[in-house]
């Protein structure tokens, strides 16, 4: 969980270095996966967030997530005119019988800016582990059911192409649940571990615990040839407390030194701001039985 997972790349800026998800933002980064997400990045306010265990409760004070939680993202440029109808099938499916199976969270958003990166929306899927990651892929790949080979035809003919991305939760502070704006900010690390010890301190003053939102850092697993591994991901709940944290930030002692310590443990390759669209909290337990 805390070694740093090398070959994985999101995009970054610094505001907490934060990431945003939102329902009409999303500043994207160049090979942020071709993300945005987070992201998702459920998602999307949905938060970029991985699943949280029932029963777990979230404050500002830090909530390790499970070593087992995964969650994928998909940074998707459409073939023209067919984002519509993607958009459509997805909630189409997701109310099917198959759909409400689902044992985590889907999130669809928008990623409102992103450099030259071609992708314009990004869809986040949370897992409580990879078993049920895997359960899920053998009963839509394998299932036969009318469901996934309807969504399946809908995907092959709206999707050009698509990038994906996959993640595990580290440690979250803040209530999850659907937030407006989310900006990924993804990095590079030697030591995880350390980088996430600095930033708790920094969650500890006294501007730490006054922020409204979620943050949580998120380390990359399977990503492929990318630059970064991990990633933040930083949610507001509208554009107003998106402008009211930066003033406080801009103007906080505890947060410059922050800033300061994770520019000396961290390189910040980018970053991308993403509009939350559609949120599907399925979070089944049908098939992990």
């Amino acid at each position: 969980m805390w070694p740093p997972a090398y070959g994985c790349y999101v995009r970054a800026n610094v505001m907490f270095l934060p990431v945003l998800s939102g329902e009409k933002v999303m500043n994207r980064i160049n090979a942020l996966w071709n993300l945005a997400v987070a992201i998702a990045i459920v998602a999307a306010g949905y938060g970029f967030a991985a699943h949280h265990e029932s029963g777990e409760s979230a404050t500002n004070e830090g909530i390790a997530g499970s070593p087992s939680n995964i969650w994928t993202y998909q940074a998707i440029t459409f073939k023209d005119g067919q984002r519509l109808n993607f958009r459509q099938g997805l909630s189409e499916f997701m109310q099917s019988d198959l759909g409400k199976k689902f044992p985590g969270t889907i999130g669809y958003s928008w990623i409102l800016s992103d450099g030259d990166d071609p992708a314009t929306h990004g869809m986040v899927m949370t897992f409580p582990n990879a078993s049920a990651w895997g359960k899920w892929n053998t009963t839509f790949f394998t299932g036969g059911t009318s469901e996934a080979q309807e969504w399946g035809q809908i995907y092959f003919n709206s999707v050009d192409h698509a990038s994906t991305f996959t993640l595990t939760q580290v440690v979250s502070w803040g209530e999850p649940g659907q937030y407006g704006l989310t900006e990924v900010i993804p990095f590079y690390t030697a030591n995880l571990a350390a980088f996430t010890e600095a930033f708790t301190g920094f969650m500890g003053t006294e501007t730490g615990r006054s922020f409204p939102g979620r943050v949580a850092i998120h380390q990359r697993s399977y990503c492929g040839e990318q630059e970064a591994n991990a990633m933040f991901s930083v949610q507001h709940s509208t554009p107003e407390a998106f402008d009211d944290w930066r003033e406080t930030s801009a103007s906080s002692k505890d947060f410059q030194e922050w800033v300061q310590t994770a520019f000396a443990t961290a390189k910040f390759t980018g970053n991308s701001l993403i509009a939350a669209l559609d949120l599907y909290p399925v979070n089944s337990t049908a098939l992990l039985q």
